[in-house]
Order: C-alpha cells, then sequence, then structure tokens
C-alpha cells in the first residue's frame, strides 16, 4: 500500500496483537532471488528515502522477509505516571512567560514535587539568570499553586525533609510539594522582578515506583 512517510522517517510501522503462521523465505522460490526481488528484501529507511520513486519502479507491494516481533505485556492495573519533566529557557513577563506542560495518568493521585530554578543556574555556566523566579501550577485556565523563595512554603520544612535532594541550592528560587490528580498540567515560570532572565522549570515524580 501507499501508507509511508515522509522521507527519512519509519516507513509501514507495523504492530502486531497476533501471528498467526511464519514462513521461512526458503519455501517461496517463485520471490526470485535478493537481487531480483526488491519487494522482499528492501529495508524501510531504502524506501523513505524516495517512496514515489520506490514505488513507481517496484509496485505498491512489499512483502519483507524480516520481521522483529516483540512480545510486551501491559499490566492494565498498574499505576502511571510521570518520572520527570525539565525545561529550560528565557522568560519575561505576559506572553514571555516560560511554560511547560505535564500529565499525570493512572488512576491515582501521584505526590509530585516542581521547581523553578534561576540564581544556582549560574554556577553551571548558564548567563543572565532569572534572579527571583516564580512559579505557578495550573490545570486549565485554574491557578492551584504559586511560589516565590521556596522556604515561605507550608509545606518547606516537610520538603526539606522528605526529599533533600530537591530543595533548590538558593533561597529565591521556588518549589513546591504537590498531590496531584491524574490530568494534565502546565508550569509557568517568571522572574518575580519583570526583567528577562532564564529559568528552568522542572517537575519529579516523588511517589515510589509503581509495582
Amino acid at each position: 500500500n501507499r501508507n509511508y512517510h515522509a522521507p527519512g522517517q519509519p516507513v509501514w510501522n507495523w504492530h502486531f496483537t497476533a501471528v498467526g503462521n511464519i514462513y521461512p523465505a526458503s519455501l517461496h522460490p517463485f520471490l526470485g532471488t535478493p537481487e531480483t526481488a526488491p519487494n522482499r528484501e528492501s529495508h524501510p529507511s531504502e524506501i523513505a528515502v524516495d517512496p514515489e520513486a520506490w514505488i513507481a519502479r517496484h509496485g505498491d507491494n512489499y512483502f519483507p522477509t524480516r520481521y522483529v516481533i516483540a512480545n510486551r505485556a501491559f499490566d492494565l492495573t498498574a499505576k502511571s505516571a510521570l518520572a520527570n519533566v525539565s525545561n529550560r529557557g528565557m522568560t519575561g513577563a505576559g506572553e514571555k512567560t516560560l511554560i511547560t506542560g505535564l500529565i499525570v495518568s493512572g488512576g491515582e493521585p501521584r505526590n509530585v514535587v516542581v521547581r523553578a530554578l534561576g540564581p544556582s543556574l549560574s554556577s553551571k555556566g548558564v548567563q543572565q539568570v532569572a534572579g527571583n523566579p516564580r512559579l505557578e501550577v495550573y490545570r486549565g485556565s485554574s491557578r492551584l499553586a504559586s511560589n516565590t523563595d521556596w522556604g515561605t512554603h507550608p509545606r518547606a520544612s516537610r520538603l526539606a525533609e522528605a526529599f533533600p535532594a530537591l530543595v533548590p541550592e538558593d533561597g529565591r528560587e521556588a518549589a513546591i510539594w504537590l498531590t496531584l490528580t491524574p490530568g494534565a498540567y502546565t508550569l509557568h515560570g517568571i522572574n518575580e522582578d519583570g526583567t528577562e532572565g532564564v529559568v528552568l522549570l522542572e517537575a519529579f515524580d516523588v511517589d515510589p515506583a509503581a509495582k
């Protein structure tokens, strides 16, 4: 068929849910030798170079002799959630706000630590950092939480005790420990004084790994 993608992209990315029979190519001599059977021996990447030209030359039938068949088992009762997401960029006021999206999936709430780093990035060689980043967490258009200067947050002491590795290096940076129900969220990072600067937005799933 002609179900291919743009050149350089995967071609015919099939996923098998069941395999009835597998026949060795040697049982089908009518297919010809590798030199005369490109429909059998061509690699998908070769077709991707110029799919139209390949089809014009060899037709739109493709029956490769080499498959990768993998059996993947899915536990539908297991919890599923983000592990980590991060985004670094320049932020400013209004439409220049740096925004990162994340999705918590599964059927149960997850504990997540979100951060907005600025001053500590200077020691990593980053120039023009946000001197006092502000972090806001949204679900849709509703703001769920915000923080500037992580130590002022009501759960700051619990965060420091439970997850010391996630405590920002600089007191002017933001961090919030949240319990999020499954859904889509966005992290908004700005510089508190309104000037432009580089911010690193991060989110960490801090619940134990799903079993």
